[in-house]
């Protein structure tokens, strides 16, 4: 909460109320005592005036999709309404003009209501980075009926977007995706994959055509297909430190940090799932949580919950997390080839390291 006075009504009000109480010494009387106490009760009077508006005060907002994605125009729609008997006076209205751009609408926003009243602001809203985070109407101001003072104070039912991440190539030229399988990768004992193999039987009905061997049908006047054999997949570990000080994760600054981290990890996930190769994230969801994208169906999956779904409910799952970083440097996990994605790197640590 905040609270600007207007010096030079204070200073009308000071007078004004000396004024009455010498009227009062002079003369006495109902009158003067009557505009005494008025004078007296005038900026309590406010102040409660102030108090029922705010309490009675709706503010309802919504887009018109459950999927936000970053970068993308959407509709918004704010409905603000005055539920008590008062009318509202001077209501200003802030807007997150740092996170999100209203095509429609500016930050310099004033309304009246009077009772009952509602009014409705209509804008398309686009949506600068990714992550959770509130947008579209930060906070509100009231204005007393004299000018005395304006209060200005955080919106009664804020809205949360989960914003989800644009898919670029960043990931692909920063760790060079492309040679990894080449020089680092891993086989598999648990992903494996079906590929023609040497052994021969007759064609039943349910097999592949990519298995049949046309050269050999052709000969023996038979269809015969290759019997599949199983071929270890070779995948990759990637470990996100996501950053552990939740004091100040709505920041402009942190919310650059998660937008760039978030666009990096879609990226690396469509590229192994648009080459059917596996990885494996391991991330903090409340708990150390794993997820695996081998397909484009299982990027999807991911795609839908990484936005505001990697996050810390207690230290010790930060710490978890190094000591599983500290256990693969030990070898525990073999010679599988580990991408660690710091979100906020600290000085000499680098955002994305190959192990």
């Amino acid at each position: 909460m905040k609270v600007e006075i207007r010096k030079w009504r204070v200073a009308i009000y000071g007078l004004a109320l000396a004024a009455s109480v010498v009227f009062v010494s002079f003369y006495g009387g109902p009158l003067p005592y009557v505009l005494m106490y008025a004078m007296v009760l005038l900026l309590p009077v406010s102040i409660v005036y102030t108090i029922i508006n705010y309490m009675n005060l709706k503010v309802y907002q919504e887009i018109d999709t459950v999927k936000v994605t970053k970068g993308e125009l959407h509709n918004y729609r704010a409905t603000i309404e005055n539920a008590f008997i008062f009318p509202v006076y001077k209501l200003g209205i802030y807007l997150y003009e740092d996170r999100c751009i209203m095509e429609s609408l500016t930050g310099d926003l004033v309304y009246s209501l009077n009772s009952k009243e509602k009014i409705e602001l209509k804008s398309e809203i686009k949506c600068k980075y990714a992550g959770a985070y509130d947008i579209g109407i930060e906070k509100i101001s009231l204005e007393d009926p004299f000018g005395i003072y304006k209060v200005i104070l955080d919106v009664p039912y804020k809205f949360r977007a989960v914003v989800s991440p644009q898919i670029t190539d960043m990931a692909s030229k920063a760790i060079e995706i492309e040679n990894i399988f080449n020089n680092r990768g891993l086989s598999s004992d648990n992903l494996v994959q079906e590929i023609p193999g040497s052994d021969i039987r007759p064609y039943v009905p349910g097999d592949s055509f990519h298995s049949i061997n046309w050269k050999l049908s052709a000969k023996i006047g038979d269809i015969m297909v290759r019997i599949p054999d199983n071929m270890e997949r070779q995948t990759v570990t990637m470990l996100l430190l996501a950053d552990e000080k939740e004091e100040d994760k709505y920041t402009i600054t942190a919310l650059k940090r998660r937008d760039y981290f978030l666009e990096f990890i879609v990226s690396a996930a469509w590229y192994f799932a648009s080459e059917d190769m596996p990885v494996k994230f391991i991330y903090p969801a409340g708990r150390i949580s794993q997820f695996t994208v081998d397909s484009k169906k299982s990027f999807s999956e991911f795609y839908s919950i990484v936005a505001d779904g990697i996050f810390y409910n207690s230290p010790g799952v930060y710490k978890d997390l190094k000591n599983t970083l500290n256990d693969q440097g030990k070898g525990v996990y073999g010679e599988d080839t580990w991408i660690v994605v710091t979100e906020n790197p600290k000085e000499n640590e680098e955002f994305c390291r190959i192990y």
